[in-house]
């Protein structure tokens, strides 16, 4: 966690526009609130319906924060439940995946079951540590560390 933590630090923001990843609750969990870290360095969090839930259930505190400072996303609508409704996996992971394609959000999770079968349904989705990485990609295309 803290080596996930200490290359966030060291990612810098070019002036890019933010993108909204979708953080799965145990991402959350592992991360706690240092996750704001991530919003420091162009990615906006956003959370699901499903995902305060289940954080409520855990973490009390972690969801009362992610509840004043991430985006919610409700996966109860038609068009998400519609969605999920093809997607063969456990619910509440199949309101996420839904969620995640809907609203055209990349998918982070350390559940590589759910990472691969949101990739199945043609979700951007990856591990923390990939999230990291590609945002070191974009930064050097775009000329910066």
């Amino acid at each position: 966690m803290n080596q996930i933590l200490e290359e966030v630090s060291k990612t810098k923001k070019n002036g890019a526009s933010e993108t909204t990843i979708l953080a799965d609750t145990n991402v959350l969990l592992r991360l706690g609130q240092d996750i704001d870290s991530l919003n420091k360095n162009g990615w906006r969090i956003a959370v699901t319906t499903s995902i305060l839930l289940e954080l409520r259930k855990k973490d009390q505190a972690l969801y009362f924060y992610a509840c004043a400072n991430f985006e919610v996303i409700n996966d109860h609508t038609e068009k998400v439940a519609s969605e999920a409704a093809y997607i063969y996996t456990h619910q509440p992971d199949n309101l996420i995946i839904a969620a995640a394609k809907v609203n055209k959000l990349r998918l982070v999770s350390y559940d590589r079951v759910l990472l691969k079968i949101a990739a199945y349904q043609g979700v951007d989705a990856c591990l923390p540590e990939q999230l990291i990485q590609s945002k070191h990609i974009i930064d050097r295309a775009q000329g910066g560390i």
